[in-house]
């Protein structure tokens, strides 16, 4: 399997997925304990573990923090637009950074669209924190970014929070496709299926 990057892309071998699959499904696991699943050696394990760092397939090791028990309750994706005016102050990658730079945001996206330039995920400790954090962004900000529309919620209506399934899917050379969630149910129109 060939892997895109900035730089050229590598091969992984099939000892090199497996490695990634024992990773992406169980973030601390030893290179013993991986090994000993994949049957290889501990080093071969910390060689191909290394190689996939260096490669930039693997950036980081995160632990999966619970938001609620951290006190985190409250959570809202945000469309937003950079005024013209912004763009005029600030280079793309100025903004980029800032939105890095930003405690509340989780997950950001810039977005090609005519009255949207970015999609953002935020998290706050409560909706009283959250509106006030937008209602600033409101006034203060007001010739920088636009508020285009909020979805808030709370974060235990987060349904799926991992990236897992995606991965899996990608380094078992798959498709998914959304109906077989629902097989069996009536409701699927089976002669129209073109999926």
């Amino acid at each position: 399997m060939s892997i895109d990057k900035e730089k050229p892309s590598i091969r992984l071998t099939r000892n090199d997925m497996h490695v990634l699959k024992q990773l992406i499904g169980h973030g601390r696991i030893s290179d013993s304990a991986t090994a000993e699943k994949i049957g290889v050696t501990p080093q071969a394990v910390l060689k191909i573990r290394n190689k996939l760092e260096e490669a930039g397939i693997i950036e980081s090791y995160m632990p999966k923090v619970n938001y609620k028990k951290l006190g985190i309750n409250a959570m809202a994706w945000a469309v937003v637009r950079f005024l013209p005016a912004t763009w005029g102050e600030y280079s793309e990658e100025q903004i980029r950074e800032k939105v890095r730079q930003h405690r509340y945001i989780i997950w950001g996206c810039r977005i090609p669209e005519s009255d949207a330039t970015h999609i953002l995920l935020y998290g706050f400790k409560d909706m009283k924190q959250m509106d006030k954090h937008f209602l600033r962004v409101q006034t203060k900000l007001s010739k920088i970014i636009e508020i285009k529309k909020i979805y808030h919620f709370s974060v235990e209506q987060i349904l799926k929070d991992s990236p897992e399934g995606l991965f899996l899917t990608i380094l078992d050379n798959k498709d998914f496709f959304t109906d077989k969630l629902f097989e069996g149910s009536n409701l699927i129109n089976k002669k129209d299926s073109f999926f």
